[in-house]
């Protein structure tokens, strides 16, 4: 994921990111961490970040991670995916 922020970053001062959580139970420590280095590398690059889920822990978890970044960040219900498209891309 990290070239590909790169390359976004050619082109344009931000990055959004939607991220689909269907059927995610969870991190590795080793995906968490890996998750971890690049969003310190680049907190300060990203506009809006989407989240498209299906269970109430991952919206608390996208709530705590508003307090960590300036991006716009919403939490979106699967059913609701097409609105969280829309949205990052508006």
């Amino acid at each position: 994921m990290n070239s590909r922020i790169h390359e976004i970053l050619k082109n344009k001062s931000n990055v959004d990111l939607y991220f689909e959580l269907e059927d995610f139970d969870g991190y590795t420590l080793k995906g968490f961490c890996e998750d971890i280095k690049v969003d310190s590398a680049h907190i300060s690059d990203y506009a809006k970040m989407a989240f498209v889920g299906e269970k109430k822990w991952q919206e608390w978890v996208v709530k705590a991670t508003d307090f960590f970044t300036s991006s716009e960040v919403k939490y979106f219900y699967l059913k609701d995916k097409e609105l969280a498209k829309a949205w990052i891309v508006s």
